[in-house]
């Protein structure tokens, strides 16, 4: 079949839009923020069969396969399609979320190294937050008053004072202070443009940090994202123990995992 199968760059995302959209709908869980924010950085690449668009690649800088998408047929998974996507390409490794079986069971046959990097949280319970609020935090929608205060405990966890301030001006940061010194904050931005999936995230202050303010932030923004009529996500590396624990003692359970394909 690999004589019939071409790799063509699309002109721009727009070409495989409907695709892209039929492929989120169709997965079984809310696709990861962090492969969202790659895709819409990523170059398109059309799949096409004897000249017919049958699936798609989005491929990130350095030869990263972040999306892998084709019809489902009679063969099945189609293991020639994303072989020749790996050669044609030079795709180096793919991310692939355990959920995503188009991508996974066609990528496991081609004998991949495997690494679990993230855990996925697609299930949150606030009757699993044990713990009550610390004494004296309050919290409130984050406001320009509160941009130099989040900007000073930012260590890493912001990419840039952009970003603050974007997430300032669309709502989506919650401030959380203890007799007027900001303790830490709570994001809670869409995961996908055109889903109810709402990705959490939570950064505290490095002087208080393992007191417990963690798994709270989480807990209350998940519980507002809940109250705004969304679903609350998150994602975290499957080495970064704090913010797991944190996650999990907020009420967050975890059933999937960020993958790492080295072809």
């Amino acid at each position: 079949m690999a004589e019939y199968i071409e790799i063509k760059m699309a002109t721009s995302h727009e070409t495989v839009h409907d695709m892209r959209t039929e492929r989120l709908a169709q997965l079984s869980e809310p696709q990861e923020y962090f492969l969202e924010e790659q895709a819409v950085k990523s170059k398109p690449f059309m799949i096409l069969e004897e000249g017919t668009m049958t699936g798609y690649a989005l491929i990130a800088d350095g030869n990263i396969l972040v999306e892998f998408c084709c019809s489902e047929t009679e063969v099945f998974p189609r293991r020639d399609l994303l072989e020749h996507v790996v050669r044609e390409l030079k795709i180096k490794k793919a991310f692939c979320q355990s959920f995503d079986h188009n991508l996974l069971s066609a990528a496991l046959l081609l004998k991949p190294k495997v690494d679990a990097t993230g855990i996925l949280f697609r299930k949150f319970d606030a009757f699993k937050y044990w713990n009550t609020a610390p004494k004296g935090l309050e919290y409130a929608a984050a406001g320009k008053q509160d941009y130099d205060m989040i900007r000073g405990i930012n260590e890493g966890f912001f990419s840039s004072d952009g970003e603050i301030r974007g997430l300032i001006a669309r709502g989506e940061l919650i401030a959380f202070y203890s007799n007027k010194r900001l303790i830490g904050c709570g994001i809670m931005q869409q995961a996908v443009p055109g889903t109810n999936a709402y990705d959490i995230g939570m950064m505290v202050d490095p002087v208080f940090r393992r007191q417990g303010y963690g798994a709270y932030i989480a807990y209350r923004t998940a519980s507002q994202c809940i109250a705004a009529g969304h679903r609350p996500v998150c994602g975290c590396g499957i080495d970064n123990t704090a913010s797991l624990k944190a996650l999990e003692n907020a009420g967050f359970i975890s059933r999937h995992l960020l993958l790492e394909l080295k072809f």
